[in-house]
């Protein structure tokens, strides 16, 4: 850039966009006393950047004069030809088409290639080329030479056809003159299917003709591949037959021909046998076999073929039981179905019954019977079922009790063993519990309650156990108070009298203390106590008694402030609520103000305050709050200028630092800009 008609030694050049001054001054090899300067861009430049010079007049003018020089910044061109190895085929005169490629640059670009072409692609022959690339730039031309490659045309390539079964795909791969490949439909012309060394055909139906030609740039004649596509025989006919559980079956296959062979299953699996019948192993569950055929070497789908395997029927499930001497028993068998027999012998013996359910006669001494199954003309084993007779026992010993009101009890039958069984009734009833040990609901009368004994499956005669129950005395009376979180509390229980315990659960729990009275250790939350009394042997219910503990606040939530010098301040708690008050020492001290809010007086240094809450007459540790005056800063120092009518003037204020605002008037006005430099209107 440069400059005429101005002092060269008054004269400034500055940035003013896209931001002043730095780092677009950086750019310029001078920033003032020049009238010309050369512009070097640094990374990351911006489209444009605008600059301001100014200087003194001179010849017969006199005063500032200002001018805007908008300098525009563009990348630099980048040139270069594609492709890389351009070749054209030898035998044909062939041509090769090159083009120029460009990056950056001043538009218009032009181009100058050795055959006159001016176009950014051209063709050419084999041989050696140049391209004269140029923008609309001081910068110099770029030129690049392009050397295009003869290349002879190839044999066609030798490649063997293939021979698959309907629905494959073949593989074709040519051995010769050498990559690239291309594979077509068609002996011209057609649709190019695939470039490469192996073309892997679709699923083929019918034989089909691929041609195929090697092409490293100059295509060579193609040559026909053929695909012969054998049928897939049909599935065989096969059927699956019947047998019982542990033989074996002969399966045979009987058309459409061809090597048969035996699976275990429908896809994959284990080859069990070849040959058109298959005999399987002993079997002990249905099982499906799968036979396929090959015909040409093409395999089909298979059939299956399943052996249904009756079981042998399992031995009768059927329980053995216990009766009492003199009584008979029912005994069933529950599985596995078909026709059962009762015998009386384990082999052999006597059938008894034809049925499902047997009943024996009356029994005095315990009898084993015997019971089999026939399914589907199969007999099973058989399984024996016991039938234990035993005697009736005598009626068991257990012995009453006293209990107060509201309690549960334990009764205990001590003879003469066995299941014991506990009703409410003497004969029938409700069944209770089954055991030897009977605890009792909570009770409020006197009751009796029956046991039995069971042993050996018999039932005794019931005994009868009374609960003799007494009243249980009223809760006491007790009243819960309020503390702050640090105190003890003492608790008092006034009525109806007796013998009094404190405890920490509503049952259960720790026993605290005993007596009218009970102090609490120190607490810092709400704690539920409970008193209970004992009259006459018997407790009473418990008594919550809660004792509110009333939290320390927390420092109050309250911000740090700056002041001029000079000036009072006003800070405010916000949280967390309750009654502030505000002191000048972090402990004792002067209060110098309740409420959330406190105004200081007039400070002349850093001053620090101390506020406090006290919430439900709890009373919070103080919080500090600095209160820091800053002193008055001194005049900005800045000298006026002088201008020619309807010129700018460019004021600077230069200490003492801070933010600087202009304005029209010594007091209030009109505040016209913000920074140390202020440029005037003309």
């Amino acid at each position: 850039m440069w400059v005429e008609g101005l002092t060269e030694s008054s004269i400034t050049w500055n940035a003013i966009f896209p931001v002043p001054s730095s780092p677009y001054n950086a750019y310029l090899d001078f920033t003032s006393g020049s009238d010309t300067v050369n512009v070097t861009p640094g990374p990351g430049y911006p489209p444009y950047v605008d600059y301001v010079v100014s200087g003194t007049a001179s010849g017969c003018a006199s005063g500032i004069v200002t001018d805007t020089i908008r300098v525009y910044i563009v990348e630099g061109m980048t040139s270069g030809t594609t492709p890389a190895d351009p070749y054209a085929c030898a035998e044909t005169g062939g041509l090769a088409t090159v083009t120029a490629t460009v990056t950056g640059g001043v538009l218009p670009i032009t181009y100058q290639w050795s055959n006159s072409a001016n176009t950014a692609s051209t063709s050419l022959p084999p041989g050696t080329h140049y391209v004269t690339v140029s923008d609309n730039s001081t910068c110099p031309p770029q030129v690049h030479t392009v050397v295009v490659n003869a290349v002879a045309t190839p044999d066609a390539p030798t490649v063997a056809g293939a021979s698959i079964c309907q629905g494959a795909t073949a593989s074709l791969t040519p051995s010769a003159p050498g990559s690239p490949y291309e594979w077509y439909n068609a002996a011209s012309g057609g649709t190019l299917l695939y470039t490469g060394d192996t073309y892997t055909t679709p699923a083929l139906m019918n034989t089909t003709s691929y041609w195929v030609q090697s092409n490293p740039g100059c295509p060579g004649p193609r040559t026909e591949v053929v695909v012969s596509v054998n049928p897939v025989p049909a599935a065989p006919t096969a059927s699956g037959t019947t047998i019982c559980a542990g033989q074996t079956a002969t399966l045979t296959a009987t058309a459409p021909g061809g090597t048969y062979q035996w699976y275990d299953a429908a896809s994959g699996g284990t080859l069990l046998y070849t040959g058109a019948s298959y005999t399987t192993p002993a079997l002990s569950a249905n099982t499906t076999y799968y036979v396929q055929t090959t015909v040409s070497g093409c395999a089909g789908p298979r059939t299956a073929v399943t052996v249904t395997v009756t079981p042998l029927p399992a031995a009768p499930t059927a329980s053995g039981t216990t009766i009492c001497a003199g009584q008979t028993a029912t005994l069933t068998a529950t599985a596995p179905g078909g026709t059962y027999q009762w015998y009386d012998a384990a082999s052999g013996g006597t059938l008894l019954f034809t049925g499902a359910s047997y009943t024996t006669p009356a029994l005095s001494a315990s009898t084993t019977y015997y019971v089999q199954t026939t399914i589907a003309g199969c007999t099973g084993p058989r399984t024996s079922v016991p039938v234990t007779v035993n005697p009736i026992p005598s009626a068991p010993t257990a012995s009453g009790t006293t209990i107060c009101e509201g309690n549960s009890t334990t009764l205990t039958a001590t003879a003469p063993g066995g299941t014991y069984a506990w009703y409410d009734a003497s004969s029938g009833g409700n069944l209770l519990f089954t055991g030897a040990g009977y605890t009792t609901p909570v009770l409020t009368a006197t009751t009796t309650y029956y046991v039995q004994t069971t042993v050996l499956g018999c039932s005794s005669s019931r005994t009868a156990v009374t609960v003799t129950v007494n009243p249980t005395p009223a809760a006491p009376t007790a009243s819960g108070t309020s503390i702050c979180s640090g105190e003890t509390a003492t608790l008092s229980a006034s009525a109806p009298g007796g013998s009094y315990q404190w405890y920490d659960a509503a049952t259960g729990g720790t026993l605290l203390g005993t007596g009218i009275s009970y102090t609490t250790p120190v607490l810092s939350n709400t704690t539920s106590f409970y008193v209970q009394t004992t009259l006459s042997g018997c407790t009473s219910l418990r008594t919550e008694v809660i004792v509110t503990v009333n939290p320390i606040p927390v420092l109050p939530t309250v911000a740090n402030i700056s002041v001029c010098d000079g000036s009072s301040g006003t800070l405010t708690a916000t949280a967390p609520g309750g009654t502030y008050q505000w002191y000048d020492a972090m402990s004792g001290g002067t209060l110098l103000g309740t409420g959330s809010s406190f105004t200081t007086p007039p400070l002349n240094t850093t001053t620090h305050y101390y506020v406090q809450t006290t919430v439900n007459g709890c009373t919070s540790n103080r919080k500090d709050v600095t209160v820091t005056v800053n002193p008055i800063p001194a005049d900005p120092t800045a000298a006026g200028v002088s201008v020619c009518q309807v010129e700018q003037a460019v004021l600077t204020a230069t200490a003492p630092g801070g933010t600087y605002r202009w304005y029209n008037a010594p007091a209030g006005g009109t505040l016209l800009a913000t920074g140390a430099t202020y440029t005037t209107p003309p």
